[in-house]
Parts: C-alpha cells; structure tokens; sequence
C-alpha cells in the first residue's frame, strides 16, 4: 500500500488530528495479523521488578488541547504540557516512561539520537488523536536517550524496549502495543523485532518515521572516513568499548563500537542506506514483513543526501519488508515539524486498521463468557432470567464472534486446523499403534516410567507415504473440547520435580509426556513442535521425540558410555497445533522453554555400543538421521585471530576411532566433530584433489550453497584468495600444487529465477528462461555434471501459501529434473548422481519465521519423497540434523546460514567473531558422500 500525502496547510493541527478518522487514502483492508487475548501466550505475568509509578493529578484544570475523550482532562493539558502517568518500567535511573491515558492499547514512541522526551511536535495532537481512539501514548527513556547513545547499542536498546513492554503487560494489563520510531528509533524498532524477545509477539504493529541512513549523512562530513578507520582499528584490537576522539561527535561521548556501526558500510545501524543491494536490504529487514508496518518518509528530508532518489528508496525498503504501507510527505522534514497534520493523519489511520481490533474484544468476552459456563459446580448461584431483549443480544454476539473466528482461522487455508501425524524424529514423527485412548477413563494408570531397551544406536525413520499422510491429517477434526485446547505446559512423570536424574550411559532411555491446557488438563491431541536439546561439555545432540497423535508424546535420550557425565536436558515449545507450517507464522509462535532437567549418566561395565564404523556408499541412502556432536579436544585459551578464524587445535590434531578419520584441527571448531549411523572421513587438501579432479559438481540450491562452495575451496582444496563466490557461475578451479588437476563447479541459485532477488523456491521454475538454463548444462556436447547437489531451500518457506501448495511445487519440481535426466538418457549418457541435502534449522530469531524448523523440516520430508519417488536421489544428507543441535541462538548461525565467511567483526549476537565449523563439517560429509565408495 502506498499513501501520497501533499503538502497543505499545518494549521489548526491539533484539532485536525483530534477529529481524524483515517488517512485520505482509499480504506485498507483488514489485517490478517490482528488474533485474540492470546497474543501474550507465553509471556509470564507479575515477573518481579523493582519499577514504581507516579500517578499525575486527575483535577488538574485542563487547558488548551484538553478535548481528550477520559475524564481526566484529556492528555494534553497546554502546549508542551502533557497529562498523564510518569513511572519507572525498570531497575536503572533513566528507565523511566510517561503514558498519557488510562487505556489497554499504547502506542509507544521511540526517538532517535539525543532524542528523549517530547521529541517532536506531532506527538501532542497525536497523543489528542490516540485519546479519541481510546489509545494511551508512551515516550520512554533510554540509557541511548539524550547524550547516551554513543555509549549504548541497538541490543541495549532492544533490551530495554522488551523491559518496557513487559512492564505495561504486567502492570497494565496491556492488549497490544504499536511500535512508533522516529530516525534511529527506526533501527531500534527493526533490531528488536528480529530479536525474537519474549514480550515482541505483543507488537501489533510498527511505523517507522523518517529511516534513514545515518551512515550516508556522516558520509557527507570531511573527518568520517579518517574516524571510519580508526574505530576499525581500535576494534580489531579489542578496544570496542572505549571513547573515540572528541571531533567524532562533538554532541555526545561515543565508543569505536557505535561510531563504526552507525558509520561504517553494513554496520549494525547500516539499515536504510541507498546503496545497499537488495539481497542486504532484504537481509536486515526482511523479518518485518511478518508484522504490519508502515513507512513515513520525508521528501524533503535534511539528512538524506541530494544525491539519493528518496522515491526509490522509500519504495525498496518497502519491497524489503515484504511490501510495508508507505507514506510520502511532500516537504516534510525530518522530524515532519513542518508538516504535523500530515505525520498525525497518516499514524492515526495506520493504528486503527493495524492495531488490535474488534475482534478482540469479541473473542475475550467470548472467553469470558465461557468461563462462567465451565466454573466448578461447588455452589450453585440463582440468576435472574435473561430478558428476551438480552437473549437477543448473547444471540447475536455469539454468532458474530463465531462468523468472525472462521474468518480468522481461514486465512491460511484452514492450516489452523490440526492435522498431520508425527513424523520424522520431532514432535510431527512416526504415529504409533496400539497405544490406547490417553485421554479415555481407564482402570489401568498409565506407564509413563524410562523403558529400557536393547543396547543399540538410536536411529529414526521418516514413515512410507509421507506426504500423503502429512495431507490426509491436515484437515483432522477437533470436535472434543481437549482437541481444541492449547498446549501450555507439559507433565514428564518420573522425573518432574528431581534436582538431578541419575541414568545409565549407552542404554536409550525413553520418557513420555504429556502437554496440558491452560487449565492444566490434558491435551488430546498431537501437532506439538518441541525443540529438544541434550547438552554436556563434550556432547550435543537433538534427542528424538515422536508424537503419538493424542497429547502425548515420546522422548529418547542415548549417551555413549565414553561421555559419561553430567547434562541439562532442555525442552522447548516452539508452536502448537502445527501453526509453525502456517504462511506468517511469526504472531503464533509459543517458543517457551518448559523444561530443563539435570541428567548424570553414569558408565556401567556391562553396557557396550557397537562401535561406529566409517560411512560407506549405503550408509547415504538413510532418509533420517540422529547424530550428535562431540568433542575431542579443547584449548579454553583460544582466542579468534585477526582473519576471524579460530585456529584452537595444534596443526594435524587427530581424530579419534571410531568419531571420525582425519585431523579435526581442520575443522577449526576447537574439537567438536559430528557423527550419524556412521562415522565420516575429513578430508586433506591432497584427498579431496584425488577424488574431485576432472569432476563436475552441479550445485541446485539456496545461499547455503555459496557458503559451502566458498568453505571447500578456501578450507580444503587450497583457495583462500577467493573472498567470495556468487550466487550463480560456472567455473573451473584448479588444484594449486598440481595446474593439471581441476574442477568444474557450476551453481545455480534456485531461490529466484533472476539470482538478485529472492523468495520464489521451488516456482523459480515456472520461468520459462530458467528452466532452459538449468537444461542448458545438461545438453553439453562434452557431458553432463558428475554429481548434482540439491536442496529445497529456505525461500519455499517464505514464498508458498500452505503446504499442500508447496507439494504441488515440490511434484512439478521432480518431474521437470525427471525430464531433464530423461534426455541425459536418451543421448546415451548418464545423468548424475545427485545428493539431496536436507535445508538447515534456522538459528537464533529465524526460528519463529516463516522458514522455521517446524516448517522446513515437513517441506524437507516433501520434497525428499517427491524426488526419491521419480527414482532421482543417490544419496541424502541430513543437514538439518546437523544444524539443529547449534540452532537455539545465532553464535553459529546468522540465522539463515551456518558458512558464513570468517571475520573478527561483531556478530549479529553482539560477540566478536562467528563460529562457522557446522558449514565446514558440512563440506567433509559432502565429500563423504561424493568420493566414499
């Protein structure tokens, strides 16, 4: 949506703004974000704090601008003079907020740098305009506010917004929150909605007002590039932290660390600048498209250089955040001073369609009405009759706000709908038989006691008929009251309330549990998506969980005797009720920890694990598998060198039998190596030469694939010079000791049909131009590819609408690779083997996006199946289970891509440097699978 707001008169302003219904463009329609009460599922009320309020006086005489709708005068109660409440939202001196009104619905207004209070001259006919709308507006205080911006950072100033709205969920009783930024508050709002905190599902909504970029301002200064190079240096040093010269910012104190982000190119700050690509555009803002944002851009904007095309930019950043309303104010400066009806007109439209809606209110008196129904029968209360007038009106209510919750729930294709049966090893496995109604009244208790079993390896299996019986239970009816209630908590008989869990290393140990309402009674009903993690010092792994399609579900823990030692054991909620797999998942994640046990497995002399043995050919032909990560050596003193490498282990730093064969010093991962069902071989320089020389590799895939590529040539086939490799090519690389050993490596990006954008997948295909340059390599008069390497990618997860629309995708992809082989064979040659590698777990804030694990582990199972079907896959490997043990938080990860290139730059989790090892284990078992016969 684009609104274009013309310049006109500012007078009268606040009165205009009182009276305004919306802005003058034609009616938006209906966000589909808004939902119920249950916004704030999982944020936990009364957390402990140590804030306090100071109410204002209510008989204070009102003045000009008084008009409000309250009884307390209004919020305004003369110019620069607001009523309301001033009160303390967290532990620090300067946590401190103002919120005009006494309403469950603010819009909270963010400054930018040296802003604090009162920071612009809309916010009084704006506060004027909420009141009428029965909307509270809040400024809050920051440690960036006023002068101390210099010395904070967008993560501290994420940290205290997430204390803010907290604050007003727990002592407010706040429904909804819309996110209001001016300038830097703009990268502010951006940063913390891609942080994935706790109390961030209550944000309904954000504008930005004025983003710009204060790196091509700064640009504009004659002493920036000087200061630009001595912030880097002085971070490459580690001294991030201390003050940069005065001549810096003459306005405020300021660290090496925030001078070079809101500087340096692609800083922490660097959002908005014109010169960025799309691709990075999209990277830094791309999440937004999951929340109902508006953009309020100032064409006359005084820190926007002359040279930028403000229209354009306006109009990428809005493409960037998955297509944001935008709103163009002609003349307007930046802080809209000069155009204040105009600012008031557009932010007052924007709340009332974007914020929490009628709905609302429908669904929690529909909530509320049903808790009087459903009260303990311990005393009966007589009631009057209703009279026909009221019965009329509960008639009406209730049918209304039935009308309207199948509306809502319909948005995705009826996917709020439960339905698949467990799958793989997560909480969507293999249903089981046989195993009794849970929920069903019975005379026998239930065994939900460890089960000890054979001693042998964990292992999993993704079920026959996979996609059709993920679509078969898609649409399965709920109809009982336990199938429609929501997941909260979870009861683990036999070890709930232990300090410490004494287990038998080398056994499988099996624990069931159940998942219980709000209530605390028992769910009866599968779909759960749990993140499990087992965790030691030397040991990671994702113990498999299967879902037993009734509210109860299986969890399987193995230590190899040789780890023997103690573990937390931690369980997640991620999403209920299979809402991970809907087309903008973000508003419905759960993501809530619910367990953490303490485990000591204790090595007993009678328990033995067969030994691993080293991968062969077969061993790839496991659609599923349940590795774990191990370590086998540690130097606590490394510290990351100035290339951002960890080099931790002395040179040719062996494996150890049967973990794995070769040096795990390669790895740089200071010990930790992955194993499966098999063992892998990790690959030297010399090794891989002889098995890849005169080979041409085909890689099909997303970005992943470019991390890959880039980490085998500069890791093991002798390359470091290569910085980077795009996204599509076609090269040959030759062996640096020996110029007559070479490679051919082609790469086709399959995310877009056109390699600059993004978020087609798998429809890439429907282009009729790439689907002929995909072809194009496989009608070579000198042959085709040796191997071809392929994944569905992450852009499937963003770009198609539900999951039966993705099967579609997935079966039009197999036949066209079919038809393209069937040429091959038709020539006379053979086509290629191919690999299917299984698209990574997303890390850290991704989780909860729409190319969450939930997701991408169903689309895997998909499109594995279509391929594997057409009889076109040679051998699997399951990178997201390889992922998944390092997906909670983003050291390993940005998010969307475990390879990242090394660099002693700060990291998107605030640390100095990255791990990239998971992508460079990757590479070995890639190998593994190409040369290993």
């Amino acid at each position: 949506m684009s609104l274009s707001l013309p310049s006109s008169s500012a007078a009268a302003a606040a009165a205009a703004a009182a009276s305004t219904s919306g802005s003058s463009s034609s009616p938006a329609a209906a966000s589909s974000s808004s939902t119920t009460t249950s916004w704030f599922s999982g944020i936990v009320r009364g957390r402990g704090d140590k804030s306090g309020t100071a109410k204002l006086s209510k008989s204070s005489s009102m003045a000009g601008g008084g008009s409000g709708s309250g009884d307390y005068g209004g919020p305004i109660k003369g110019k620069n003079q607001f009523r309301g409440v001033l009160f303390k939202y967290g532990p620090k001196s300067i946590q401190v907020a103002f919120k005009t009104g006494e309403y469950k619905q603010q819009v909270i207004f963010i400054g930018g740098l040296t802003d604090g209070l009162l920071a612009t001259d809309y916010l009084e006919p704006l506060a004027i305009a909420l009141d009428k709308e029965k909307w509270s507006l809040v400024q809050l205080l920051m440690s960036s506010s006023y002068s101390g911006f210099g010395t904070s950072s967008l993560k501290q100033d994420a940290q205290e917004i997430d204390q803010l709205i907290n604050y007003l969920i727990n002592k407010e009783n706040s429904e909804g929150v819309v996110l209001l930024g001016h300038s830097t508050g703009c990268q502010d709002i951006v940063y913390y909605m891609g942080t994935n905190a706790a109390c961030s599902r209550a944000v309904r909504a954000a504008i930005l007002q004025a983003p710009v970029s204060d790196r091509e301002y700064k640009a504009t200064l004659p002493e920036t590039p000087a200061m630009i190079d001595l912030a880097a240096n002085m971070i490459k040093e580690g001294r991030e932290e201390e003050l940069m010269p005065r001549e810096a910012d003459p306005c405020a104190p300021i660290s090496a660390y925030r001078y070079h982000s809101l500087c340096a190119y692609m800083g922490d700050d660097d959002m908005f600048s014109s010169d960025l690509s799309d691709d990075q555009l999209k990277t830094r803002l791309g999440h937004m498209a999951h929340t109902p944002c508006q953009v309020i851009f100032s064409m006359g904007d005084e820190y926007v250089p002359d040279y930028v095309d403000k229209k354009a930019l306006v109009n990428r950043l809005s493409k960037a955040m998955g297509g944001a309303e935008k709103v163009e104010i002609e003349h307007g400066n930046h802080s809209l001073s000069n155009r204040v009806h105009e600012a008031v007109q557009a932010i007052i439209g924007f709340v009332k369609r974007e914020g929490p809606s009628v709905r609302t209110e429908m669904l929690r008196n529909m909530k509320s009405l049903n808790q009087l129904l459903q009260m303990p029968e311990k005393v009966v209360i007589p009631s009057p009759a209703l009279s026909p007038l009221h019965q009329w009106r509960l008639s009406a209510l209730t049918s209304l706000v039935f009308f309207l919750m199948v509306v809502v729930w319909s948005i995705d294709g009826c996917t709020i709908k439960s339905f698949i049966e467990s799958w793989r090893f997560n909480a969507y496995s293999i249903r089981l038989t046989s195993h009794g109604d849970l929920t069903s009244n019975t005379t026998n208790p239930l065994d939900l006691n460890p089960t000890r079993v054979k001693f042998s390896w964990i292992s999993v299996e993704q079920e026959q008929n996979f996609t059709a019986n993920v679509l078969k239970n898609w649409l399965a009816p709920g109809g009982e009251k336990c199938r429609e209630a929501k997941t909260v908590e979870i009861s683990v008989p036999g070890i709930d309330g232990k300090d410490l869990v004494e287990l038998t290393a080398g056994e499988i140990h099996e624990f069931r549990f159940q998942s219980l309402d709000d209530s605390g009674k028992r769910v009866c009903i599968g779909g759960d998506y749990f993140e499990t993690d087992l965790s030691g010092e030397n040991w990671k792994s994702r113990p498999p969980v299967k879902d037993l399609g009734n509210g109860t579900y299986s969890l399987s823990l193995q230590i190899h005797p040789d780890f023997a030692g103690d573990y937390n054991l931690t369980v997640v909620l991620l999403f209920r009720h299979f809402q991970g797999l809907k087309f903008s998942p973000a508003r419905f994640a759960f993501n809530k920890k619910l367990r953490n046990f303490k485990l000591r497995f204790i090595k007993k002399p009678d328990v033995v694990l067969p030994e691993l043995r080293r991968c062969d050919r077969s061993d790839f032909d496991r659609d599923v598998w349940s590795g774990r990560w191990i370590r086998l050596g540690k130097n606590d003193e490394c510290e990351i060198s100035n290339d951002g490498r960890y080099r931790c282990l002395p040179d040719g730093f062996r494996c150890r039998n049967p973990w794995c064969d070769g040096a795990v010093s390669d790895l740089e991962s200071n010990g930790w190596v992955y194993s499966s069902h098999c063992s892998f071989k990790l690959f030297s320089g010399e090794s891989a030469w002889d098995c890849l020389k005169n080979k041409w590799i085909f890689f099909w895939g997303d970005s992943n694939h470019v991390d890959s590529i880039r980490n085998l040539l500069n890791f093991i086939l002798g390359h470091p010079e290569i910085g980077a490799v795009p996204r599509r090519f076609d090269l040959k690389y030759s062996n640096p000791k020996n110029s007559s050993e070479t490679v051919r490596i082609t790469s086709i990006f399959n995310g877009h049909w056109n390699e600059t954008q993004n978020y087609q997948g798998l429809d890439s295909l429907k282009d009729d131009g790439f689907r002929e340059l995909l072809k194009s390599y496989f009608t070579e008069e000198t042959g085709v590819p040796d191997v071809m390497i392929v994944n569905s990618g992450l852009h499937d997860g963003v770009h198609w609408s539900n999951l039966r629309a993705f099967t579609k995708g997935a079966e039009t992809a197999a036949r066209f690779w079919r038809n393209v082989f069937d040429l091959v064979k038709a020539r006379g040659l053979q086509h290629p083997e191919v690999v299917f590698r299984n698209t990574i777990a997303t890390g850290g804030y991704a989780r909860t996006l729409a190319f969450n694990p939930s997701k991408m582990e169903v689309y895997n199972g998909v499109f594995l199946e279509k391929m594997k079907g057409l009889g076109l896959v040679s051998s699997v490997i399951d990178n997201f289970d390889m992922t998944y043990p390092w997906h909670f938080d983003n050291r390993c990860n940005d998010g969307v891509h475990y390879g990242r290139a090394p660099a002693k730059m700060r990291w998107r989790d605030g640390e100095i440097g990255h791990q990239y090892f998971v992508d460079l284990m990757l590479v070995h078992v890639l190998l593994n699978a190409i040369c290993v016969r």
